[in-house]
């Protein structure tokens, strides 16, 4: 009859250093786990703590109104501290409002938070019926007014239905308003100028000081609003003013008409 018994076979110094290396391997991690645990436990009571929850939460900008646009857009945890809370998050709230091009939020210690908001600047108007849209740089329209601005430039005739602030402005629709006003900016005989876009093969311009130039096409854009502002600064060296000035050819040259009670002539001068 057979029995099983232990194998009688001693083991080897080799394999009791093993077994007793693998032993003390499992004690120290189990050692670094609790460690951790003890770690993560003291870090979390700390973060949720008052002692660095937010008592203050300071927003500057260069633009008052847009720093409160700004503080009223955020949205804190009310026990939310230097730790827990959600930068980014509280990042995507500020820029959601059309008047933020930018935001830096920064922990300052150890119970406040400090935002900076750089403003969108409006650099044009966009005629909007009985309205004007402001809009930036980028077609980003910041805010609707009744009163045309006095000191940016205006563009009339852009399909503009459905658009408002935080909307932005198609940069083809836009393309040949902003050629016009950066010219412009290059011509101070124009002043501030105005832009209907409203027929794009016909173009027109108004000076500041109202004086219509009939642009036509906008190809050789840059040529003819610089003979437009060679023109007018011809007619006021003189003391005359035009009803509008034609520069639609600027081969020919300038064509005018003379504006009301004013005594200049009709020319077809290349000026």
């Amino acid at each position: 009859m057979s029995s099983s018994r232990a194998d009688p076979r001693p083991m080897r110094n080799g394999e009791r250093c093993d077994a007793a290396a693998r032993k003390r391997r499992a004690a120290w991690r189990t050692l670094e786990l609790l460690a951790l645990a003890a770690v993560a436990g003291v870090a979390y009571g700390v973060a949720s703590s008052s002692w660095l929850r937010i008592e203050r939460v300071t927003v500057r900008s260069a633009d008052p109104d847009v720093a409160r646009e700004a503080a009223s857009a955020m949205c804190i945890a009310p026990d939310a501290t230097l730790v827990t809370a959600r930068l980014g998050k509280l990042r995507q709230q500020i820029e959601a409002c059309p008047r933020v091009k930018d935001v830096v939020v920064r922990r300052r210690w150890r119970h406040e938070l400090d935002v900076l908001v750089m403003p969108r600047r409006p650099v044009v108007g966009l005629m909007a019926g009985a309205d004007c849209l402001l809009a930036d740089e980028e077609g980003v329209c910041l805010r609707r007014v009744k009163e045309k601005p006095a000191d940016l430039p205006l563009v009339r005739g852009l399909a503009l239905d459905g658009i408002g602030p935080g909307d932005i402005v198609s940069r083809a629709g836009m393309a040949t308003a902003w050629q016009c006003i950066r010219w412009g900016e290059k011509l101070p005989a124009l002043g501030r100028i105005s832009v209907d876009v409203s027929i794009p093969q016909r173009v027109c311009v108004w000076s500041g000081d109202g004086t219509k130039g009939i642009i036509g096409r906008p190809a050789d854009l840059g040529r003819k609003l610089a003979c437009f502002a060679a023109t007018l600064q011809y007619l006021q060296e003189r003391g005359w003013r035009a009803r509008y000035v034609d520069v639609q050819d600027v081969k020919v040259g300038a064509i005018w008409r003379p504006a009301p009670n004013s005594h200049a002539p009709p020319s077809s001068r290349g000026v």
